[in-house]
Order: C-alpha cells, then structure tokens, then sequence
C-alpha cells in the first residue's frame, strides 16, 4: 500500500510499518526553501569598526619565521 506517495512495507505477518518521513539533513546538494528563507533573517549587525591590533601583534611575523 502507499501513503503520502510513498511505499509502505509490510511485516512478516502482513502488516504495514509506518512509513518513513525523509529528514532534512546534509544529503541534498540543494537549500531547500525553508532554510534559505530561514538564513536570510535573524542575523545580528556583527560589523566590527574601528579595529586596533593587539600589542602582540607586532611580534606575529618575528614569532612565525621561528616557528617555521
């Protein structure tokens, strides 16, 4: 018998197993709809101005070519 499109198995016995809902997971190469909608608000104003390096900084390159 089919639900909704899909197959549904049968037991043994003969009964039917309820079917299987599809998950939405990392499977599909496609965003689906819902999530792009989803991604596209909610976001907080991250933008970072008026940024100075740390003190440590200016030893990064030194500390780097030691290491390396």
């Amino acid at each position: 018998m089919q639900d909704g499109g899909q197959q549904v198995p049968s037991t043994e016995d003969g009964s039917e197993e309820e079917a299987i809902k599809q998950r939405k997971n990392g499977l599909y190469r496609n965003v689906s709809d819902e999530l792009a909608e989803s991604m596209r608000t909610g976001w907080a104003d991250t933008e970072l101005h008026d940024l100075k390096p740390i003190p440590q900084a200016a030893e990064t390159a030194a500390r780097r070519a030691r290491l390396s």
